[in-house]
């Protein structure tokens, strides 16, 4: 039962990242990544549910397989999509020569670990600190003058 509605929420905001990628495809990489944070900040806000379940998936995962199994697919799927657009911008001079991989992995990370404040601290406002880490992690990639 777990997994199943693991499985329904992932693949809801899935469905979202998916949308946000092809309706970003002709724009530059800052601009691809800043609309992921905007999508990922309305999910998180919209849907309190989301929150908890990635927080409770943390604590599950390494103790039930298949609720890894249900969860490492979208994983890749995102890692893969975030490092695509963060190697977009390197090619496009706009970003700073980072390995995609790790800045990708840096970018769901610090995701994570603001998600997972929420369990400490539950009177506060998470949209306006995702909209900050946003803008502070995109600008940190952006070469020179451009940040």
């Amino acid at each position: 039962l777990y997994a199943g509605v693991l499985t329904m929420v992932m693949e809801g905001y899935g469905t979202a990242f998916d949308q946000t990628l092809e309706q970003t495809v002709g724009q530059n990489a800052a601009d691809r990544l800043k609309a992921i944070v905007i999508q990922t900040q309305r999910e998180v806000v919209d849907s309190p549910q989301f929150m908890a379940l990635i927080t409770d998936f943390f604590t599950q995962a390494w103790q039930l397989e298949f609720i890894q199994g249900a969860f490492t697919q979208f994983y890749h799927t995102f890692m893969e999509s975030l490092s695509a657009i963060i190697q977009q911008g390197i090619d496009e001079g706009l970003f700073r020569s980072v390995d995609p991989y790790q800045t990708a992995s840096a970018f769901v990370g610090s995701l994570d670990g603001i998600m997972l404040q929420t369990l400490l601290d539950h009177d506060w406002d998470i949209g306006p600190v995702i909209e900050l880490w946003g803008d502070i992690f995109v600008r940190g990639l952006m070469k020179g003058k451009q940040a």
